[in-house]
């Protein structure tokens, strides 16, 4: 893949359960800006920031991504198998 010379990092970066992980966070990538412009634009109120503000994000996103890891996981077995 890369690093030829490093052969313990290729293997590492190689490594098969990061193949689904980078897809994951790659759709991750190209999906979060229609998201965030989702949540920003439908807003019925004035922003204020709180720490329910801050943090709701962020357990949206990792809640979203356990989802589609989970999704992932089993479409690939089924389909495998």
């Amino acid at each position: 893949m890369c690093f030829d010379s490093l052969g313990w990092i290729n293997q590492l970066l190689s490594w098969s359960p990061f193949i689904p992980l980078g897809r994951l966070t790659y759709c991750a990538y190209l999906i979060h800006p229609m998201v965030q412009v989702l949540y920003f634009e439908n807003r019925v109120h004035a922003l204020y920031f709180s720490n329910y503000d801050l943090v709701r994000p962020i357990v949206a996103c990792m809640y979203f991504c356990i989802t589609l890891f989970n999704l992932h996981y089993t479409v690939s077995n089924i389909v495998v198998v």
